[in-house]
Order: C-alpha cells, then structure tokens, then sequence
C-alpha cells in the first residue's frame, strides 16, 4: 500500500539520518590531525545519562527514538494530523491486522488531502499577494513624496545618491554592480557588499534594473523602489521575496562594457 510505503520510507530515512550523522561524527574526529600527542591532552569523553525504561523490552528506546523522528518529520509537514487514527493505522499495519480501509480508499484519501492542501496554499497565496500589493502601493505612494525621490512612466522611482560621469549602459550590455537589496521594512535578502561585485546582462535581470541601471553612469550610486509589476510579481523569489512585494535596492554602477557575443561554431578561426 503507498500510505504504508511512505511511512516505512519515512523510518528509513530516519534511522539513515541517525546512522549518517553517528557515522559523520566519527569519520571527522578520526580524520582531525592532533595538534599535540594525544596523550599529553586528555580528552573527556561525552558523557550520557542512563537510558530510561522505556517500551516493554531492550529495543523500547530504539522503538522510541524511531517513534519520535517519525513524528518530528510528520510534524514538520502536516500540523492537523489526527494522531490517534494515525497510532491505529500504525499499529494495525505493524502487527499484520487487517486495515479499515482498501488501497483503493486509501489513495482516495491521500490524493483528496493532496487536493485541500494545494487549495489551502493556493487561497493563502493568493491573499498574501493581495495583502502585499497593498502594502506596495502604500509604500511607494508614500516614499514618491520625499524629496530627491523620482518616478519614470513605468512606476520606477529612483533617487541619485551619487552621480557618475560618462555615457549609460545599453540593456545588452555586461555591467558590473555592487548592489544591496532589502525589502521596505529593511530586511536583507541579497547583497553584494561583502564580497566581490556581481557581474551580469543588464536585460536578463527583473524589469526595474534594466531600467534603473540604464539612468546610471559609471560611478553612479542610485537607489532603486522597485514596484511588484517591475519585481517579480505575484510568483515572489524563493523564501525572502514573497508574492507582489516592492522591493528596495542600492546600486553602485562599477563598470559595463558589450557582452560578448558567441561565434557560431564552424567561423572562430
């Protein structure tokens, strides 16, 4: 039955993870080079309180520990699981008994929560984005008012912190940038400013850095607001850019030069 695989799997996986790691463990202390002879330092060794009387026989704490990964990893994913039908089913599984309800059924129930969950992350989803959009608007309606503050046709507002001197890159252009990009509220979630300069097609990035950029000469520092439509809308970017946020970048224009350009294979001499 595919609930019963996905369960032995789940226990797989765990006692895996618990192997690994012990086994992880040694090989690093075993590869680690001693400083001193090992004699002269002593090592303490980790001490463990005594097991618990745990289960009714020598594998209870092992029972146990299966029993409590199991239900960490479960509860990581579903956080309305009925326990006490999931400890029946297990139960009547493990010991050979003859299950309340067929394959059949089983699936049946399995691909009707697969359907109310995907629903459920849907609706959030889409309240999320609706929720932002309007914490976006307010937002830029708000930061469009203060002074230095501009605004292209598109919704893009930009402000000069610094101007730079020469002519503007073209979309096609390869630019080098040192950026820092935060949400409005100031959370971080990229920034080049501690390590080495990204380098990158001007028109192969969202829609408001290509445009944003274009303005800038080289040594120019701007600060780009970053309105969803111009960001990435309403599918967000990973775990730190949710669904229609406006986004707030500082961008210093290093350099920028053609991108170059691919000779077909059979030409290159």
């Amino acid at each position: 039955m595919r609930m019963q695989a996905w369960l032995a799997t789940l226990a797989l996986v765990s006692v895996t993870a618990l192997a690994d790691t012990a086994a992880e463990q040694a090989a690093k202390q075993a590869a680690a080079p001693a400083a001193v002879p090992a004699a002269a330092v002593p090592v303490p060794e980790e001490v463990i309180a005594p097991l618990p009387a745990i289960g009714s026989g020598p594998n209870g704490p092992f029972g146990y520990t299966m029993g409590y990964t199991l239900g960490q990893r479960i509860a990581a994913d579903i956080k309305d699981l009925d326990v006490s039908a999931f400890q029946e089913g297990f139960n009547t599984a493990y010991t050979g008994g003859a299950g309340k309800l067929t394959d059949a059924q089983m699936q049946q129930v399995i691909s009707q929560f697969q359907e109310q969950r995907m629903a459920q992350v849907k609706a959030e989803r889409e309240q999320l984005a609706a929720d932002n959009l309007i914490k976006a608007n307010e937002f830029l309606a708000k930061n469009s008012k203060r002074k230095g503050v501009k605004k292209t046709p598109s919704g893009l507002q930009y402000e000069v912190l610094k101007k730079g001197a020469g002519p503007s890159p073209l979309p096609t252009d390869m630019v080098t940038a040192h950026y820092h990009g935060t949400l409005p509220d100031g959370t971080v979630f990229d920034s080049s400013r501690d390590g080495e300069p990204a380098q990158f097609p001007l028109n192969r990035v969202i829609a408001g850095w290509t445009e944003g950029v274009q303005m800038m000469n080289k040594g120019a520092k701007f600060k780009l607001f970053i309105p969803p439509q111009l960001g990435y809308g309403e599918r967000g970017a990973g775990d730190s850019i949710g669904p229609n946020q406006a986004l707030v970048f500082e961008v210093e224009l290093i350099d920028f030069a053609a991108e170059p350009q691919e000779v077909p294979a059979g030409e290159a001499e």
